[in-house]
């Protein structure tokens, strides 16, 4: 219990070789599977017995005993003596500890593989830790970089994706594994990325969502849905035109997540980058190529058109809309045919909306309630529109009775709305 199982390399010091007794470290915690079982090292004394180091630190103790035993009334120069000799056999203990503890203990698939530290060098001071570590090093038992070419050709060779934290944590929990250490894969992935080997996103839910391609991410998290992807299944650019004829052309509507959805059997199904799917998807609204709304049911409800978005989900049930079914987001313009006297005409503004003329006076505030009725939630959507251009908080309780809906679908629209910004408060 006393030996964490985190990713972690960890030398482990025994007075004796007994294989038994470290294959249950690797494998158990207490009485816990061990899971990152690759990351344990075991270090013994080449001799077995270690009797000249022993005989150091019976040594050592000796010196420390007399320098403390203030009965002994030393002179200056004795206590100067015994601080030269503890000096030198503190440096003889070192010695002789380098000299027994040298045999590594390497856990492989069904045994253990020894390395030898070999004789210390006599100006050696490095810790004794690092210099275990570099030898693992040196000896490629532990790899501190990984070229993103060998990634590609590892991994991605027969997947279309690979989970970032598969490929760190595989190599660490599987004994004999090559163990590569976090900043190895960070470096490589990065540089992979920047090269164009591969992309980074996320997948999950079914859905693959590219972020990255030929730029260096600021951080590679090596998380549970961060994938690395196959080039291939990458769409560099998409504009709204393009979204028009691959997307809206036979369609009404599209989900925004629709070129997400991830199918294996079809990897040459590629897919825009995140970031760029929702510029084109931005511009595409604000030139009224097409419209932003939500589908409930079978229904279409546009929401923006021919204006900034403030949010773009990417969710199934938020929906591109063909612009000639977004029209009634813009409130009616003035007709074609000019009436006899025109007080009561009021141009359009920018956005293409008229409201009435001026009469003078003004609300500060509006509070009304209505019952609305069945299938006129698309009509009503565009004074909700007009009335939020003009105030700046809008406030609707909705109350919905003589009906029912799964409970399952009812938090899936709570979730939906969170999604879109809005805060929901049961009443």
């Amino acid at each position: 219990m006393d030996i964490p199982d985190n990713d972690e390399l960890k030398l482990i010091v025994l007075r004796e070789r007994d294989d038994g007794f470290c294959r249950n470290l690797m494998e158990n915690r207490g009485e816990i599977p061990r899971i990152y079982r690759n990351t344990l090292f075991f270090i013994i004394p080449s001799s077995g017995e270690a009797e000249q180091l022993k005989a150091e630190v019976r040594k050592t103790i000796a010196y420390e005993e007399i320098k403390k035993d203030n009965s002994l009334n030393l002179s200056t120069t004795q206590k100067r003596e015994i601080d030269a000799a503890l000096r030198q056999s503190n440096s003889s203990l070192d010695t002789a500890l380098r000299r027994d503890y040298r045999v590594v203990l390497i856990p492989e698939k069904e045994k253990f593989s020894e390395e030898d530290l070999g004789l210390p060098a006599v100006s050696l001071n490095a810790p004794f830790g690092e210099t275990v570590y570099d030898m693992l090093r040196v000896k490629e038992r532990i790899f501190i970089s990984i070229g993103p070419q060998n990634i590609l050709i590892r991994y991605l060779k027969d997947n279309d994706t690979v989970s970032t934290s598969q490929l760190f944590h595989s190599s660490l929990r599987t004994p004999g594994e090559t163990r590569i250490l976090r900043e190895a894969w960070e470096t490589g992935i990065r540089q992979g990325i920047q090269d164009g080997l591969f992309a980074l996103g996320e997948k999950a839910g079914g859905k693959l969502v590219p972020r990255h391609f030929k730029n260096a991410p600021l951080g590679v998290t090596l998380s549970n849905d961060e994938v690395i992807i196959q080039p291939n299944l990458i769409r560099e650019n998409i504009t709204q035109e393009d979204i028009l004829r691959d997307y809206l052309m036979e369609n009404e509507a599209i989900s925004t997540s629709q070129p997400f959805q991830y199918d294996p059997q079809s990897t040459n199904d590629s897919r825009p980058l995140r970031d760029t799917w929702e510029a084109a998807i931005r511009e595409g609204i604000q030139k009224g190529t097409f419209g932003l709304g939500d589908k409930l049911g079978d229904e279409l409800i546009p929401r923006v058109f021919m204006q900034e978005p403030s949010t773009i989900a990417l969710s199934d049930n938020e929906v591109l809309i063909q612009a000639s079914l977004c029209t009634r987001v813009i409130v009616e313009p003035a007709s074609s045919n000019p009436p006899e006297t025109d007080e009561n005409i009021n141009p359009p503004d920018n956005e293409g909306r008229v409201y009435p003329p001026p009469s003078g006076e003004s609300k500060k505030a509006i509070g009304i309630r209505f019952t609305l009725p069945q299938g006129k939630v698309s009509d009503v959507a565009p004074y909700l529109n007009q009335l939020q251009s003009n105030f700046q908080n809008m406030q609707l309780e909705l109350k919905a009775t003589n009906g029912e809906i799964p409970l399952e679908a009812y938090e899936e629209l709570k979730e939906k709305f969170e999604e879109l910004g809005i805060d929901v408060e049961e009443v």
